[in-house]
């Protein structure tokens, strides 16, 4: 038996965010948004343990997400990131993003000592004035989706907050 505190192994959460992604209707939503038009359209993403399976290997796309991403970008869609981790290793986040393949039509940072939900608001806000509509909004973690600037909000697993 597990104790509260022992995250899931790496199959059930990937399970679990996949079972997310289904139960939110995140496929279904791209379709009926791009079918229904209204701008440039793009999907917004967190990147470690929402894209990229950071705390159980370290590296590779969420095989669920990676699905989605594709089928928003099949569809027309924008592949905008919205990041915690800070500017200063934007080089080697873009090379991680198209190391597993995924495309990337904009990367927003936090800057240097900007609060977390602050800059997640930020870097929708400046998505907006881009001419970005944010029709669907994934993170795994709450400062991921607190605020505005976006349609559907889509939470991953965290598990309490223990898979940051």
């Amino acid at each position: 038996m597990e104790s509260s505190n022992t995250l899931p192994g790496k199959d059930a959460w990937l399970a679990d965010v996949a079972a997310t992604l289904d139960r939110s209707h995140a496929r279904e939503y791209l379709l009926q948004r791009a079918r229904s038009g209204g701008g440039r359209l793009a999907i917004n993403l967190d990147i470690d343990n929402t894209v990229n399976e950071t705390h159980y290997s370290g590296s590779g796309a969420i095989p669920s997400m990676g699905d989605l991403i594709e089928q928003a970008h099949r569809l027309g869609y924008g592949i905008l990131y919205n990041t915690g981790r800070e500017d200063r290793i934007r080089r080697r986040t873009l090379a991680l993003l198209h190391r597993d393949g995924l495309p990337v039509d904009g990367l927003c940072m936090r800057r240097s000592g900007e609060n977390l939900v602050h800059s997640k608001q930020r870097c929708r806000d400046e998505y907006a004035r881009s001419g970005w509509t944010l029709v669907e909004n994934i993170g795994n973690n709450p400062t991921d989706l607190a605020g505005d600037g976006y349609e559907l909000g889509i939470m991953l697993p965290n598990y309490g907050g223990r898979l940051a």
